[in-house]
């Protein structure tokens, strides 16, 4: 990883580059991916812009200016770019999987699982397209299919923490109970920093009714996101079975702030511990 004096070493570079030769595409291209490693969105769509202006067939410039808007929330401009990209190179496998996620995004299942697939049969070893598969098709309830899927992505890339992550999920919705935990913890492994696997871990702990290992896994994912309301509202109602009920009514009180909205005769339950 680049650090930050490097990435404004590259800057400074790659800005003389464009002075020197403002009609070079591929300066400001290059420019635009500089911006990007450094988190500077909008200085990145201008470059990538001004590249497709003075080189309107440059596809990896249109699917780069899609990503930045799918960011921002932009879907149908999103799309718009990576169809624009797909058109130039009808075999840019990052554009198909891209155009599959803002389907995916938007509810169109049978339009992302069609993108996916594409962009598999272009690279098969892209493991990304093979994980956004798996969640098509577990959206789809289409859990085996889901797990060939997310097993492809692990097996191409064993350290795809999303994907071990995304199976034990499935697993769980199969009732593997032992299958969903081993995953979890190898998500973990890979990335100890996982907030979602953490709390994932900590549901088929509660599942399970191993409550206290449960508890630690809850806090390690609010210690990791302090804004996971659903983590917040899974602790309270551990810490009720507990018979710990301050402590219940105190998570559940933060996971309501934090948007949640825990069932209502949980919060029936809680009532009687409340201060008055």
């Amino acid at each position: 990883m680049k650090n930050k004096e490097s990435m404004n070493n590259e800057i400074k570079r790659l800005r003389k580059a464009v002075e020197n030769n403002p009609n070079d595409a591929g300066a400001h291209f290059n420019l635009g991916l500089a911006y990007v490693d450094k988190g500077m969105s909008d200085k990145a769509m201008a470059e990538y812009k001004r590249a497709i202006k003075i080189n309107s067939k440059m596809p990896e410039a249109h699917n780069n200016l899609g990503i930045i808007y799918a960011d921002m929330g932009m879907l149908n401009k999103a799309a718009a770019e990576y169809k624009k990209a797909i058109k130039i190179n009808s075999k840019h496998a990052s554009a198909y999987n891209n155009l599959g996620n803002i389907y995916y995004d938007k509810k169109i299942l049978d339009k992302a699982i069609f993108l996916y697939k594409k962009a598999i049969k272009i690279d098969p070893k892209d493991a990304d397209s093979h994980n956004n598969l798996g969640l098509a098709y577990d959206e789809r309830n289409m859990l085996d299919e889901a797990i060939a899927a997310y097993k492809k992505a692990i097996k191409i890339n064993p350290k795809d923490a999303d994907a071990h992550c995304n199976l034990g999920i499935v697993y769980c919705e199969k009732g593997l109970k032992y299958n969903e935990i081993a995953e979890f913890k190898k998500a973990i492994k890979v990335d100890p920093n996982y907030a979602r696997a953490h709390y994932n871990l900590g549901l088929a702990y509660k599942e399970k009714g191993v409550l206290d290992k449960a508890i630690v896994e809850y806090k390690k994912a609010i210690g990791l996101d302090p804004n996971y309301a659903d983590a917040y509202e899974n602790l309270a109602e551990v810490y009720f079975s507990k018979k710990k009920y301050s402590l219940a009514v105190k998570q559940c009180d933060r996971a309501i702030k934090l948007g949640a909205k825990p069932d209502k005769k949980f919060l029936k339950s809680l009532e009687p511990y409340r201060k008055k």
